[in-house]
């Protein structure tokens, strides 16, 4: 689910990116297209109508899908993430683990890299995202405090996390 997740919404970034590259390219064109020939926006392809079954906003505003694709996967992720936050306070217990593996998810916010880490415990595995340090910087190996669930080992998140409210 985690990956699947990171490539679309790396997809939907490019795509947007993409989009907003060529409205503005598009726009420079027209200005300079205009500039030399002012009656250009006169022509019949510039009046072209869109047939009534269609939305005209489905063509005019093309990043509105990818968006609107976006913003439900940050809704869903946060709701999924309040949850498991919610459950890991009432019923969570504090444990020691080792840090198995880091990966640089490729978000920064503030200058703190989000990292997908991996932690194994007495009680089992787990996995999350968190933002870390550029100076601090965890390490394979290292030691972490988390708050597991004993229903399901495997649903744990940083104790500083769920413990500071």
């Amino acid at each position: 689910m985690y990956k699947l997740r990171n490539f679309f919404m790396k997809f939907l970034m490019w795509y947007g990116i993409f989009i907003a590259g060529a409205t503005i390219l598009g726009a420079i064109v027209v200005g300079i297209w205009q500039a030399i020939d002012p009656k250009i926006l006169d022509a019949p392809f510039m009046n072209s109508t869109i047939p009534d079954n269609l939305s005209p906003y489905l063509f005019e505003y093309p990043i509105g899908i990818p968006l609107l694709g976006l913003i439900i996967i940050f809704i869903i992720g946060a709701i999924q993430n309040a949850i498991i936050k919610s459950r890991l306070r009432k019923v969570g217990q504090k444990t020691t683990g080792t840090y198995t593996s880091i990966k640089d998810t490729g978000v920064t916010v503030n200058l703190s890299p989000m990292v997908h880490v991996k932690v194994k415990t007495k009680q089992g595995e787990g996995e999350f995202d968190m933002f870390v340090s550029r100076v601090g910087f965890p390490r394979v190996g290292e030691s972490i405090e988390v708050v597991y669930n004993p229903g399901n080992p495997s649903e744990m998140r940083p104790s500083w996390v769920i413990l500071k409210g």
